[in-house]
């Protein structure tokens, strides 16, 4: 249809089906693809649909208007409202500059820095309209003319929306082993919100999808079709792994994506361990019985103003850095470390108290508590165990964590319950609970991400381990689509780097990564290369996701409740991308500040409160479960891991010792010329090697093979050659004697 006169119609309406009825020169719309119906199509939600919300749309028409919305400018200019001011009243434009319309470039400009303001910090649209915001931003500029609440939330964010889509197609279209994450959450109006986020392996996190499967059977298969729908748009080639919680739905997804993409690896959330050992620990009748007591205590000072002065004074005087009693949180589990430490760095106080102001103390079960020796040494080992468990929380959380920092954690934990005095009763149950969780959450690659980790290098693992270290590696190579021979060489690989050999003798430093760390060897082939980055590019945590429901919880809130998924899952994927790229986003501020600087100060100036990962219940009880366990009281971690290689758990960390520092008392020279030589080393030695590697095509070899063939031939040829030496040296032996016996003869 066209129109006989006018302005002519926008080319979005191509996409459209017109009505014939004309009402007032508008028509209604409704889409080709989705059969979405507008009674009066506006070309900017067209627009819109397709670029950002028609699921059926072909991407290469979605693309084409996310390019178009992203690089749109403003052609009109907005009027400001006629000022009442009386004729000879001063205006602020006598002091300050003209009141006349900006620049579309400018006004372009403030548009879009509005608009990320508005939902970074999660302000109601409708807060635009307000008299006072709109005489502020005239304080600011005379010249500019605030949008509208329907213009913000509209024309504004879709056109953000799109431009974000499109930065993070460009981003994710050269990307390598992606992790896709996600997890379920149900808002405060009863829908069942699942978000999906690709995190990327410079751990860029990435708002994909934001879906409300309230009218959904929430079924594994599902999930997973739901999932793979994601895997395919992007490039199923591009992912390394899918992580989720332990929900019986998610796990059946994972299964599934795993068996459809052999090479994108299925793995739990880690976090649950830490956060499911926690809960489970606290769930014992005498930890349940001494936190009541905690709490009794933390409650009488803080609400005892005089004993809380007496306390305050104890601590300065003694100079005891203490922030007072701090009270256990049962969502958190990490907060009985700080309710155990502020207790016993306030006992020096307490025992001042009880001698030289008793008085102030009027409740006589305080009085029993604090006197109550057994109550210190049980506050002694809760926060001996629970140091690990909060330093592990902390870092499974944040966005850098790997596989080898979830097996470090777990060792740290193991070693402090390992130190625990036999005679202690706790020690026999928070084994058996460690047990179970490590069982629930074993996965052989953790093991082999933590071997090739370039700073432990296994340290502590048995020898028994190398073989499974081993099987675990040729079978996600054979996943990852190489032949027999390759398996071979990756082998051949993994033993010269257990031996510290040429290229794998590098130095590790203070201020390396794994992935730098394994990015800095370029001798071919680099299969050892592709698998370690593999492995350190993902991230074995969902805790992105429970981010993104506290984003979701403070832009709903209490008033909101009418916004549409769409609009939510806009504005949420807006803010992600924003965090993710927090420097380049900020134009004025924090030039001086880290991108964590950054970061802690946009989270302590949110509106809302931070969700905690889920607490998921324990199948059985936990105090039954140790009383009817007999058989349990080792470590299960203890198989593969000498815990007795490691004196304290504090042994156990990324940071470089001292003997590895260096000195300062070095020639220049000397330095440049053994750099020099090693990497001309390195060189003939990689040529010798291609040389030695130019396989013809009868040797490539094959894709059907066992895993568990090429690990026996291996460790078998390895045991022929030990054999060998061994058997060369007794003959050495046998002739040095004989020689020795005939010079005695001789003598």
């Amino acid at each position: 249809m066209t129109k006989t006169g006018g302005a002519k119609f926008d080319e979005v309406w191509k996409y459209f089906i017109q009505d014939n009825d004309q009402r007032n020169g508008h028509y209604s719309a409704t889409c080709y693809h989705c059969d979405t119906t507008w009674a009066r199509g506006k070309p900017t939600v067209m627009k819109a649909h397709l670029a950002n919300i028609c699921k059926s749309c072909p991407e290469d028409i979605s693309k084409y208007w996310r390019d178009k919305l992203a690089e749109q400018t403003i052609n009109y200019t907005r009027t400001s409202k006629q000022s009442n001011l009386p004729h000879n009243q001063a205006t602020i434009t006598q002091h300050f500059s003209s009141n006349q319309p900006l620049p579309l470039q400018v006004n372009s400009r403030l548009d879009k820095s509005l608009i990320k303001m508005w939902i970074i910090t999660g302000v109601p649209f409708e807060i635009i309209e307000n008299p006072f915001t709109i005489d502020f931003l005239k304080e600011l500029n005379p010249g500019y003319a605030s949008p509208s609440r329907t213009t913000l939330s509209g024309r504004f964010l879709d056109e953000e929306v799109a431009r974000v889509n499109k930065y993070i197609d460009q981003e994710l279209e050269n990307a390598e082993n992606l992790t896709l994450v996600l997890d379920g959450w149900t808002s405060i109006r009863s829908d069942s919100l699942y978000n999906f986020i690709i995190i990327t392996s410079e751990r860029k996190e990435y708002l994909i999808a934001l879906k409300n499967f309230s009218k959904e059977s929430h079924t594994g298969e599902m999930l997973a079709n739901e999932i793979a729908i994601i895997i395919e748009k992007i490039g199923s080639e591009k992912f390394a792994a899918v992580v989720t919680d332990a929900a019986a739905n998610c796990r059946v997804a994972r299964e599934k994506i795993q068996f459809s993409y052999p090479h994108i690896w299925n793995i739990r959330c880690i976090a649950h361990a830490f956060n499911l050992i926690a809960s489970d620990l606290v769930k014992l009748d005498a930890i349940k019985e001494f936190i009541t007591k905690c709490n009794k205590l933390c409650h009488f000072f803080h609400d005892s103003n005089k004993s809380n002065a007496y306390l305050k004074q104890g601590l300065a005087e003694m100079k005891i850095k203490s922030e007072g009693l701090k009270t256990w949180i049962k969502t958190r589990w990490g907060s009985l470390y700080s309710t155990t430490n502020s207790i016993l760095k306030a006992q020096p106080v307490f025992d001042w108290i009880l001698s030289e102001h008793s008085e102030i103390i009027t409740n006589l079960e305080i009085i029993r508590i604090l006197k109550d020796e057994e109550f210190f040494s049980t506050c002694r080992f809760i926060r001996h165990i629970w140091e690990p468990i909060k330093e592990s929380i902390n870092r499974v959380e944040s966005k850098s964590v790997d596989l080898a920092d979830c097996f470090i954690f777990l060792i740290k934990l193991a070693v402090a319950i390992h130190q625990i005095s036999n005679l202690n009763p706790f020690k026999r149950e928070a084994i058996i609970i460690f047990n179970k969780r490590y069982e629930e959450f074993l996965h052989p690659i953790y093991t082999l991400t933590y071997f090739l980790h370039p700073h432990y290098r296994g340290r502590g693992l048995k020898d028994s381990v190398f073989r499974e270290i081993a099987l675990t590696a040729v079978q996600l190579w054979q996943n990852l689509g190489h032949s027999d021979n390759l398996c071979k060489e990756l082998l051949s690989q993994l033993r010269r780097y257990e031996a510290k050999l040429n290229p794998f003798d590098l130095t590790y430093t203070e201020i390396d990564t794994p992935q730098v760390w394994w990015g800095s060897i370029k001798k071919k082939p680099q299969h050892l290369v592709q698998l370690a980055i593999r492995l350190f590019s993902i991230t074995p945590s969902q805790a992105s996701c429970e981010r993104n429901f506290s984003t979701l919880k403070w832009l709903l809130g209490d008033h909101r409740t009418r916004m549409n998924i769409t609009k939510l899952e806009g504005m949420t994927k807006v803010r992600s991308y924003y965090l993710s790229n927090i420097c380049n986003e900020l134009k004025y501020y924090g030039k001086e500040l880290t991108e964590n600087d950054i970061r802690s100060v946009i989270n302590n100036t949110n509106m809302g409160d931070i969700l905690e990962l889920d607490d998921e219940e324990s199948e059985i009880d936990i105090n039954n479960n140790i009383l009817n366990d007999n058989n349990n009281n080792s470590l299960i971690i203890g198989n593969i891991i000498d815990l007795n290689n490691f004196e304290n758990e504090n042994e156990i960390s990324d940071e470089i010792n001292d003997n590895e520092i260096g000195t300062l008392d070095y020639n220049p020279e000397d330095i440049i010329n053994n750099f020099l030589f090693d990497e001309l080393n390195e060189t003939n030695n990689e040529m010798e090697l291609n040389n030695r590697n130019e396989i013809n095509d009868n040797e490539i070899g094959t894709l059907d093979y066992n895993p568990e063939d090429i690990i026996n031939n291996f460790l078998f040829d390895e045991l022929n050659e030990t054999n060998n030496e061994m058997e060369l040296n007794n003959r050495s032996d046998e002739m040095e004697l004989n020689e020795r016996n005939d010079e005695m003869e001789s003598n």
